[in-house]
This record gives structure tokens, sequence and C-alpha cells, in this order.
């Protein structure tokens, strides 16, 4: 598993410091959730069979959390499934908190719908299409059954945790500042009309994030979501883009 591969990355997290809110800095990484979030991850594994046991323990978690939310599960639940002692679990996690953090922290930026903004920028001849292929990123990557999962499970688990939640609310400020300064250097760059830069970023998260939501939750009581993509990105550039200009008219000139 990927969260096994990385763990001693985890343990040891490089400072990074937070982003500015605009411009090209915008775009930088989400910092990692074990530096916001405090764990009490007893010791990497580092041998293969230790890798084995972290892996069955993350798994039998993720299958626990999924089925019977968070709240029900124990650590004593988590080893049973995996096929454990108890100690075996604490040998490596302080509780099961601290598995919740390692399972996710590898797809946090998905779960948190901090992808928003990944594709390429608006270009000065594309916009609608890049506009449109955000919208759509987001959306699929939201739609990941795994992610999908993995969402319940923190929003469960951070309306208890004043710690998850701060990183939720910086999480959902790092979406923004991405969003922020594509819309700058559109307006900078006479693509789009005047509007509240920063009120605006907030809305298109927002409608993007709720869209994905909604068509995880709801499914075929939707329309199909290639169909809502198109219609959302629609919205944004008619929102943001300024009109079309009227067609160019070329007069053909007589030829002696």
């Amino acid at each position: 598993m990927d969260e096994v591969r990385k763990l001693s990355r985890f343990a040891d997290p490089a400072a990074t410091g937070l982003a500015p809110r605009t411009g090209e800095a915008a775009e930088a990484a989400l910092p990692p959730l074990l530096e916001h979030v405090r764990t009490r991850l007893r010791r990497p594994p580092r041998q293969t069979r230790s890798r084995a046991k972290v892996a069955a323990l993350l798994a039998a978690a993720e299958r626990l959390f999924v089925a019977r939310g968070y709240d029900a599960v124990t650590a004593d639940a988590i080893a049973a499934e995996a096929g454990v002692s108890t100690g075996t679990f604490y040998a490596y996690f302080g509780d099961k908190r601290d598995a919740l953090v390692l399972l996710l922290a590898e797809r946090i930026d998905d779960v948190l719908g901090v992808g928003l903004a990944a594709p390429a920028r608006p270009t000065a001849s594309e916009p609608r299409a890049a506009i449109h292929a955000a919208v759509a990123h987001a959306v699929r990557r939201g739609l990941d059954p795994r992610v999908t999962r993995l969402r319940r499970i923190w929003f469960a688990a951070a309306r208890r945790d004043p710690e998850l939640a701060a990183y939720e609310r910086l999480a959902a400020r790092y979406a923004v500042a991405r969003i922020r300064g594509r819309l700058e250097r559109a307006r900078d760059s006479g693509q789009a009309q005047p509007f509240d830069v920063e009120a605006t970023a907030w809305a298109i998260w927002t409608l993007v994030d709720a869209l994905t939501a909604r068509l995880a939750l709801l499914g075929d009581a939707m329309p199909p979501p290639e169909r809502m993509i198109d219609t959302v990105a629609e919205m944004i550039c008619r929102a943001v883009l300024l009109p079309p200009g009227p067609p160019r008219r070329v007069t053909q000139l007589p030829i002696d």
C-alpha cells in the first residue's frame, strides 16, 4: 500500500510553511497532514514483516470505518479485523485516530477538494476549455469510490476533532488561493470582467465541491456527471469571462 511505503516520510515531514494567497506561489502544495495534525505514531515499520502488519491494520481500519462509522470503531476491533493482537496495533499507533490520519495522508488533496484548480491554466486562446477541464478534473477525482469513502470518514471525524477541523479550513484556503490566482491572471490579461476575486474564488470552489459531494451521494437521481460538469463550467464561464466580441466583418475588395 502507498500508505505503508511512505510511512517513514510521514514520520518526519519537512516543514513547508504557508503559501501566499495570490500569484504564482498560490499554486504551492498543501502542507502534509502530519505537519498540522499531531499524532502518536510509535515507529515506522522497517522490515517487510512489519510493513505487512501495518498494511493489514490500515486496510482493516478503512474497512471498519466505512462499514461502522468512525465513532463506532475501536483499536481492538481494528486489530481483530487485521488478524493481529491489540498490542501489535499499539506498537505502531497511539490510537485509531493515528490510523485514520495515516490512511488519509496520501489522498488528502483529493479528500478535501484541494485539487480543484489542478489542470492547465486558462490561456488567451482557450479560457473556456481550461475552465471546463478544471471542473471535470475536480469532479472526476472526487468521484473516485475510495476518495468518496475517505471523505465521509474524514468529515465524521473532523466534526469532533478541532485539529482535523482546523486542517480542513487550511485546505479550503489553499484550494481557494489556487483558484483566486488563476482568476487574477485571467482578469489582468483582459480575459475576465471586473468582479470580487476573493468571493468569486470561494463561490467556484464551493459550487464544484458541492457538486462532487452531491453526485457521490445521489448518483442516478441527478443528471449524468458529464452534463453537470458541462453546465457548471458554462455557469462559471458566463460569470467570469468577458463575453466574446462581435465577429469581425471581412470586406471583399474588388479585384481589377
